[in-house]
């Protein structure tokens, strides 16, 4: 790398002019910056002038930097009177100051990064060197140039004033909340232009076949879509790949070919993120997100998310599927262990929750967790021939999923109750007796508990003239099992 390139004079001119140009500019750089930052010896010297002066609330024109560089023997090192009046007059504002500071320090953070690079391996080859004294002096000398590159990050400047330029990150403009109430739908609901979009789902719970069928949806629009799938055995290739060329859209299965593999799909992505370039228009799917990264390994999935950002970025729109675990939570949903940081990286995340029944076909509903838009819960069903029907009304799925768990455990009180029922022991006190004489080991605490949540349910309760007594009347034709 040559000299050039590890300085930038121009922006170091652009420095020193703004705050000849503007004195208040001072507040804005103080913390990013210091004298050791400019490569230049000259530019150096004018603003260690600027830096004594600022600190004495003097101004720092043409004339008072040409006074205090002279008095210091310093006015030709740094290029004379009429050096210091081209700078002030060669940049009309000092708005961009802030910008041409971080151009200044980053330039410097590489140069000290090859100075120490080079001071490492000249100890590296000196044998006499022990390696533990050598890997401290590795770390002191990079902890020293961390700690010196994150100085523009502290939140209280030199003179004690706020310095609050960090929050504008988090304000939300007019265009960006315009756009969560009206968001650009490629599928209503499930996915909107540009986003990156996660949907977790169980393992076999319908999301591959309802993905294929939503990006041939897609592709009748005119969309090129690509289905990325490396978790497909070579029992099903053969029906997607049909499937994909019937509907017009690209189906990669690096797996399936030799000498590739998702992380060659990746490096791609990586090529076409650095070149740039216009990818409204382009949506990619990838089935499964555990065959790009281990999401469990923090470094490795920020890496990748830091990827489909920047692609995102340029207008791509992405749906990363994933697996849940294999037990769901209390409420009946389903687990995904990388939540955490996918939930920072990402626009959406929507869980599948599916429901298999009885005749072979699954419901699957989506449960939005993180969203970025108006997104309202949607439902679809999965035929026994594995047709995708969307559902004109949403199916609350965890809640049947929940109930019905519920329902499994409260089976052996649930079993006891109605014979009691049956027996004409009907009465909370009859109940009572009877499952305490069953040797059940059930308490009365979860019977009266099961009592009150079936019902209207399995049974109905009236209040017997004697005693104003509740009794317990099975509901004709409800399902006890």
């Amino acid at each position: 790398m040559s000299n050039a390139s590890l300085h930038n004079a121009e922006a170091e001119q652009a420095v020193l002019g703004g705050l000849m140009l503007e004195n208040s500019a001072w507040d804005k750089i103080v913390d990013v910056i210091t004298e050791s930052d400019f490569y230049r010896r000259d530019h150096r010297l004018i603003f260690r002038a600027i830096d004594q002066l600022s600190s004495k609330g003097q101004p720092c024109d043409t004339i008072t930097l040409s006074e205090w560089l002279d008095k210091h023997g310093e006015l030709n090192n740094a290029g004379g009177l009429g050096y210091l009046g081209s700078l002030a007059n060669n940049i009309p504002t000092a708005a961009n100051i802030k910008a041409y500071a971080d151009i200044v320090r980053e330039h410097s953070a590489r140069r000290q990064l090859i100075q120490a690079a080079n001071e490492i391996s000249n100890s590296a080859h000196q044998s006499e060197s022990h390696v533990d004294d050598l890997l401290a002096h590795v770390d002191g000398k990079i902890t020293q140039i961390i700690q010196q590159h994150a100085k523009s990050v502290h939140t209280q400047t030199a003179l004690g004033k706020p310095n609050l330029e960090w929050m504008e990150a988090f304000k939300v403009s007019s265009e960006e909340a315009e756009k969560y109430d009206h968001p650009e739908w490629l599928y209503a609901n499930l996915i909107i232009s540009g986003h990156v979009i996660a949907i977790p789902a169980p393992p076999n719970g319908g999301k591959t076949t309802i993905m294929m069928f939503i990006a041939a949806k897609l592709a009748s629009r005119g969309i090129i879509v690509t289905y990325v799938n490396a978790d497909v055995g070579q029992s099903d290739a053969k029906s997607m790949v049909w499937y994909a060329d019937e509907h017009s859209f690209s189906l990669l299965l690096p797996d399936m070919k030799e000498g590739l593999s998702m992380d060659k799909v990746v490096g791609n992505l990586k090529a076409m993120n650095e070149q740039g370039g216009d990818f409204s228009g382009l949506v990619f799917i990838f089935d499964t997100l555990k065959k790009m990264t281990d999401v469990i390994v923090k470094s490795q999935a920020k890496e990748l998310y830091k990827l489909l950002r920047g692609l995102s970025a340029k207008g791509m729109t992405i749906v990363l599927l994933a697996h849940t675990n294999k037990y769901n939570d209390s409420e009946g949903k389903p687990i995904f262990e990388g939540t955490g940081d996918l939930r920072s990286d990402v626009d959406e995340v929507i869980y599948f929750i599916p429901k298999k029944n009885d005749d072979g076909s699954m419901t699957v509903s989506t449960e939005p967790d993180k969203v970025r838009g108006k997104f309202e819960p949607i439902s679809f069903e999965i035929t026994p021939d594995r047709e995708v029907v969307p559902l004109s009304e949403f199916i609350d799925v965890a809640s049947i999923r929940q109930a019905e768990s519920q329902h499994e455990k409260d089976g052996p009180v649930i079993e006891l109750i109605t014979e009691s029922i049956e027996a004409n022991k009907f009465t909370e006190a009859k109940i009572k007796t009877y499952i305490q004489q069953s040797g059940s080991g059930i308490g009365w605490r979860t019977t009266v508990a099961v009592l009150k949540r079936y019902t209207g349910k399995l049974w109905r309760v009236e209040r017997t003239f004697q005693h104003n007594a509740k009794q317990y009347i099975l509901i004709e034709g409800a399902t006890h099992d």
